[in-house]
């Protein structure tokens, strides 16, 4: 199926870019180090909530069409290639080419797949959905996901084979560049997710369903996590508060971070996680957007 997907992105794409598109370049870029116990420190593009550096390019067509090819500084583990995102969206409905698959927040199920997607609301009530038909190729994530729901509370589903092996998918349970091994993960992903805001702190939060493994020695999981953002009045800040928690290994992680601006373009991040041994992790991500 897989080869569906280019050749139909290729012959969208052609038609499309025959007329005089509205091209924009732009970079993100975070370079972060990391400070892990045990560990020598170390510098990579990837931040530790999954955020990968690109570089990339928009395009705008007069029919409405858009156009984003994304490509990061690093390989994600887990992933094929170094494209972040391939894409065109036609009429804001349909979604063509590499994309993140629709599912709760994209945090805990974090993952960037060739798929075609669609956007459309429920009769009944008008409920936003969220549906994406992927296929990564051999022993890669493979099948469809769903979310039904507005940005207050959702739920997912996710069924196929090899799903959550990349290496932005289960943060903070496992470090942002580590992955399941090729040919695992699981056929069987359900989620719920949910944002309120109460005065001026807003809380966020998510569960993760994880069944089926794919490796005899892997298990199924259960993971949820918690965060809460707080105005750090009079400063110009946001503070973060967060929960994090393995029900298999009954593990908790408790985590704080915080972005800082320095210009209209640039931004430090500082974060630190502890678990039951202490320390976990300490992290400092220096954002710059071009």
């Amino acid at each position: 199926m897989r080869p569906l997907f280019i050749l139909g992105g290729v012959a969208v794409c052609g038609s499309a870019l025959a007329q005089l598109p509205d091209v924009s370049v732009f970079a993100d870029l975070r370079p972060t180090l990391t400070c892990r116990k045990d560990e020598v420190p170390f510098v990579r593009w990837l931040d530790p909530e999954g955020r990968v550096s690109i570089v990339g390019l928009k395009l705008g067509l007069e029919n409405g069409a858009k156009v984003k090819v994304t490509q990061r500084m690093q390989r994600v583990p887990g992933d094929s290639d170094q494209l972040d995102e391939a894409w065109i969206s036609i009429n804001d409905e349909w979604i063509l080419g590499k994309q993140y698959l629709p599912f709760g927040l994209r945090g805990l199920y974090r993952e960037s797949v060739p798929a075609i997607s669609f956007n459309t609301q429920l009769v009944f009530d008008s409920i936003p959905a969220e549906a994406a038909l992927f296929d990564g190729g051999e022993a890669r994530p493979r099948g469809f996901s769903v979310r039904l729901g507005r940005p207050s509370f959702g739920v997912s589903i996710a069924s196929g084979d090899h799903l959550a092996v990349q290496g932005t998918s289960l943060l903070p349970f496992r470090t942002p560049g580590q992955a399941e091994r090729k040919g695992g993960g699981w056929t069987l992903a359900l989620g719920a997710d949910a944002q309120v805001t109460v005065g001026s702190a807003r809380f966020e939060g998510e569960v993760l369903l994880l069944r089926g493994p794919q490796f005899p020695t892997s298990e199924s999981q259960a993971y949820t996590t918690i965060r809460a953002f707080f105005r750090a009045a009079p400063l110009p800040y946001t503070l973060e508060a967060m929960y994090s928690h393995d029900w298999r290994e009954d593990e908790g992680i408790l985590g704080a971070a915080t972005t800082i601006p320095l210009d209209a373009k640039t931004s430090l991040r500082p974060l630190i996680r502890f678990d039951r041994g202490g320390l976990r992790e300490a992290a400092v991500t220096f954002r710059l957007k071009l």
